[in-house]
């Protein structure tokens, strides 16, 4: 090869190793010990850890969020008297607790609270012992994959729009207060609700256009769902195991213009006539395949269509409602119209 070769491939070796020695660094690095020279996660992946720093709280938060952003736990959190865990002052904020537990002390003001935020979503962890809401949130919001335990307070409390999704609920609500408490507009999906600790309220509870379906509910000692107008229950499993609803209420109670249908309500006892196992206080609601053991259906509006349920004492409606033919024997199966409601 002529040395003119040579000369170009040594300059170019040259070249290279001055290049990674400038995107590398040293080849022996300096004394002491190692640490981290990168990029820490929030920097990798444009999130924020709550902390002192980054977040700091004020005289009634732990933490409180001024920025719209992602940001996320990296512990357990204490909260104590007077406090609340997490205050949201912005909107376009997203939080994850990334399995950790917000965990309130006596006194405290409450787990999470967005105030008038919008467009707010808590995910991926635990609240517990709260003596206020577990989350409280204005519109717009979204609270998945949470853990709500010993909630004095409303488990989740909310304004608009928003969505529940695979949380769980056990204790939460206390005498006057529900697991879930929203106003319009809200979808809850895939929850689970354990009763106890003197929850009497419903377990979740709405005014408008409520969607609630494929959810659980054990134990409760009141109703499980009360929406009042424009809603949807569907495919929901209520399992009370002997605690009835009280009279004049109902496992289930809707107002106007809503539909229920495809639930499985068990009171635990069994024929029995004075408990509702769904309550329609209003009219132009329709109740139709719901399989009721230890109850029954009742309806004290009207113009509600009454249709395709399995109920084990008769159906209680007024004159003004569209019942469908009972059938109270097996006999009358065969012959038994489409619409019937099948009293065993």
């Amino acid at each position: 090869m002529p040395r003119t070769g040579h000369a170009v491939i040594a300059s170019l070796a040259l070249s290279i190793a001055s290049i990674a020695s400038a995107q590398l660094g040293p080849v022996n690095p300096p004394a002491g010990p190692i640490t981290n020279t990168g990029p820490d996660l929030s920097q990798i992946d444009g999130r924020t850890p709550l902390s002192a720093e980054n977040t700091p709280g004020d005289a009634d938060s732990v933490f409180r969020i001024i920025r719209p952003g992602s940001y996320y736990l990296t512990g357990d959190v204490t909260v104590p008297s007077g406090r609340r865990g997490i205050e949201i002052a912005a909107d376009e904020v997203s939080v994850d607790l990334n399995g950790y537990t917000l965990r309130g002390q006596a006194g405290n003001l409450g787990g999470i609270n967005s105030f008038s935020s919008e467009e707010t979503r808590v995910a991926n962890g635990n609240i517990v012992d709260m003596e206020d809401s577990g989350v409280d949130l204005n519109r717009e919001w979204v609270v998945e994959d949470v853990w709500f335990d010993e909630i004095d307070g409303h488990g989740v409390s909310a304004s608009f729009a928003g969505i529940v999704r695979r949380c769980f609920f056990k204790n939460a609500g206390g005498a006057s207060s529900s697991a879930i408490s929203v106003n319009c507009c809200v979808q809850v999906y895939e929850c689970r609700f354990q009763g106890g600790n003197g929850v009497v309220g419903p377990a979740i509870r709405g005014f408008q256009n409520v969607n609630v379906r494929d959810c659980g509910f054990n134990n409760l000692s009141g109703p499980a769902i009360q929406a009042e107008t424009e809603s949807l229950i569907s495919n929901n499993t209520l399992e009370f195991q002997s605690v009835a609803p009280p009279a004049g209420s109902g496992a289930i109670i809707v107002g106007s213009r809503s539909i229920v249908r495809g639930n499985i309500i068990d009171t635990g006892l069994r024929r029995d006539t004075s408990t509702n196992g769904i309550y329609v206080t209003g009219s132009e609601s329709r109740i139709e395949g719901n399989n009721i053991a230890g109850g029954r259906i009742e309806s004290v509006g009207s113009d509600n269509l009454i249709v395709k349920n399995s109920v084990d004492s008769p159906i209680v409606a007024t004159g003004a409602d569209i019942v469908g033919p009972s059938v109270t024997t097996t006999s009358g199966l065969s012959s038994a119209s489409a619409w019937a409601n099948i009293v065993y």
